[in-house]
């Protein structure tokens, strides 16, 4: 099998399940992609989503991680596969992308006060949010609150030795 390149989106055939993948940055990368398996209701959102830790953003900017925030939950997936963390709903990316907004409302407004880079840091409430969306900070250090979602079963895609693409469903 030949490695596509595509721009925007691709939609594949693996086994007679439909697989879109979608580029939706740059974001936390310069390329971030995610997979949708539409007939499962299954979205593996890759580094795109952060669960319950604090999302890293390399390439920006931000409003394209709101963007790609609303892509994703525009694909309609009940079962989200994160970079990091447990596999939440589509709440979990409600919840990232109002963190990343209240990161874009708080900078704008350190901006509009004229704050230096440095007052805007220790302006800034990250705190709050941070711990709406599931991160507590015992101790100082931040870290995942409360107990893990279940995993939903999610199917699995998985390689041949002879190249070819598979779709197993794990339900």
């Amino acid at each position: 099998m030949p490695d596509p390149a595509y721009d925007g989106e691709l939609t594949l055939d693996i086994g007679g399940r439909e697989m879109r993948v979608m580029n939706l940055g740059p974001a936390h990368t310069g390329a971030d992609s995610v997979v949708h398996l539409p007939d499962t209701g299954v979205l593996f959102a890759g580094d795109l989503l952060f669960i319950g830790c604090t999302p890293i953003v390399w390439s920006g900017p931000i409003a394209n991680w709101i963007a790609a925030c609303d892509a994703m939950l525009a694909t309609g997936a009940e079962t989200i596969v994160p970079g990091h963390g447990p596999v939440p709903d589509p709440d979990g990316i409600r919840a990232v992308r109002g963190y990343l907004a209240h990161v874009v409302e708080q900078a704008d407004a350190a901006y509009a006060r004229g704050l230096s880079f440095t007052e805007a840091v220790r302006a800034v409430d990250l705190i709050t949010v941070l711990e709406a969306i599931g991160v507590s900070r015992p101790g100082g250090r931040m870290t995942p609150r409360g107990p893990p979602r279940p995993r939903s079963p999610t199917p699995a895609v998985t390689r041949s030795s002879d190249g070819t693409l598979s779709v197993t469903d794990t339900r």
